[in-house]
């Protein structure tokens, strides 16, 4: 049987459109050969996130800048889903651990949809619309990210670019933001100095990679320009939180988790000539604080990973 793998391409919302890469390309990996899919997909499509069904081989969901699409075949043909609202650009998505029918869409303009029939019928969920630190960018403030909590569903997380977390407790129902503490923390003088109060407290907010560990129920790692912060509190982001020693964040791309819950990795990018990736082992309810470190660029076997954010 083939394994697939996906890339998304578009528009990050910063750049001339006429200059942006755009598409969904699929890489056999029997035949090392990427296919452009586009069959059922809007013209010069734009994919900013892509997840697979847990337990149906060859779903696939892409979010584009029409809607979200589903395939059954893999990514042969494409279809839309059924989608409410007047900002269609989806940016994320995150589908219940234990029960597959149950889906969320994060999208521009802040926000965020629940399906409770695999995507046949979307609602859109009440969001805050101006949680603590939220900085007004020259693009569309968006839900970058989504996680659930894999050892208690009803708690998920959303990712806001340029305005840090916001928080569910119950499914979607009701909704708090978390960043009181992590603005707070943007006051430390070792990030103050660096780049001023008000550049300071922006990075704080600009979420760019949001996973939780399964290892450690509770335990919630986020990525922003600032570097690497943990909380052990659902959120409340204690001050026992570690980022990387010495480096800064820029640009967090992506999270893998390893089978076993224990490995994380942060691949992130300073500028275009400054890259690194960097790991963590946490070993399972025994650490209170979690240290990154730069490892070399390597391939992540595919059995012994899985791809939490891309």
């Amino acid at each position: 049987m083939t394994t697939y793998v996906y890339a998304g391409a578009a528009d990050w919302g910063g750049k001339d459109p006429a200059k942006c890469n755009r598409g969904l390309y699929r890489l056999a990996t029997d035949t090392g050969t990427w296919t452009a899919l586009e069959r059922g997909l809007p013209d010069q499509v734009e994919v900013r996130c892509l997840t697979m069904h847990p337990t149906q081989p060859g779903v696939v969901f892409a979010g584009t800048q029409a809607g979200p699409y589903r395939s059954t075949d893999a990514g042969d043909t494409w279809e839309r889903m059924h989608f409410p609202g007047d900002e269609p650009v989806v940016w994320s998505f995150a589908i219940h651990p234990a029960d597959a029918r149950v889906m969320y869409a994060g999208t521009q303009d802040m926000a965020v949809y629940r399906s409770e029939d695999g995507g046949g019928q979307w609602r859109r969920l009440t969001v805050p619309r101006n949680p603590d630190g939220l900085c007004v960018m020259g693009f569309p403030t968006r839900m970058i990210r989504l996680a659930i909590d894999p050892t208690n569903p009803d708690e998920l997380y959303a990712g806001v670019e340029v305005g840090g977390l916001v928080r569910s407790l119950d499914g979607g129902t009701t909704w708090t933001d978390c960043n009181a503490p992590l603005l707070e923390l943007a006051t430390q003088e070792r990030y103050t100095q660096k780049h001023g109060p008000r550049r300071a407290s922006e990075g704080m907010m600009d979420t760019h990679a949001l996973a939780i560990s399964a290892a450690q129920p509770g335990t919630v790692f986020l990525a922003n320009r600032l570097g690497v912060f943990r909380s052990d509190d659902k959120g409340g982001w204690c001050p026992s939180i570690a980022c990387m020693k010495g480096r800064q964040c820029d640009a967090g791309r992506w999270l893998i988790e390893s089978a076993d819950a224990s490995q994380m990795a942060l691949d992130q990018r300073q500028s275009v000539e400054q890259t690194g990736s960097y790991s963590t082992t946490t070993p399972a309810r025994s650490r209170s604080t979690s240290t990154f470190w730069p490892v070399r660029r390597r391939e992540f076997p595919a059995a012994k990973a899985r791809l939490v954010m891309v």
